[in-house]
């Protein structure tokens, strides 16, 4: 039986979307023990998917993998976040940062991460970078306030490789 050339990256192809739709999964971490809790109960993180990449590295120094969703149980919590752009054809150019976030989450709140950038983004400097905050989803308020900024130290480093 011959086989057509088309049919012979099928597979290959099919394997790969299934992998790449695993890895937008919109996986929820729980970030306190014993069972699901109702909604009025927790506070919850969000990091949308966005051009400029936002993302939840940690939370009170519990490192989160690539979750999107972040459930919590109330209180003040010092968060990690990144963010990154980057020009496909220019490595140099785009934004990034990395900041330490505090936000005094309540429960029944849904706090979504956005990032804004500053400077042109034509070329790496120290004046292109994102900075990030979380709204309240509810008011549409900026409800967090930044503690720190780490700033990448040159032209490869992305956020999430800063030691």
């Amino acid at each position: 039986m011959k086989i057509a050339k088309y049919q012979t990256w099928t597979v290959p192809y099919a394997l790969l979307l299934v992998y790449l739709m695993g890895c937008a999964t919109t996986d929820t971490a729980r970030l306190y023990a014993g069972p699901q809790k109702p909604d009025e109960k927790i506070a919850t993180l969000i990091a949308p998917y966005a051009l400029t990449c936002p993302e939840i590295l940690s939370v009170n120094g519990t490192k989160i993998e690539w979750q999107r969703r972040v459930e919590l149980l109330p209180g003040s919590k010092k968060i990690e976040v990144s963010c990154k752009k980057r020009y496909p054809r220019d490595p140099f150019g785009g934004w990034s940062g990395r900041e330490i976030l505090e936000l005094d989450a309540k429960a029944g709140h849904e706090y979504e991460l956005r990032a804004i950038t500053r400077g042109s983004g034509k070329s790496f400097s120290y004046g292109n970078y994102c900075t990030m905050r979380f709204i309240d989803k509810a008011t549409g308020k900026t409800v967090s306030r930044m503690l720190r900024r780490v700033r990448p130290t040159g032209p490869f480093s992305y956020p999430n490789t800063l030691n």
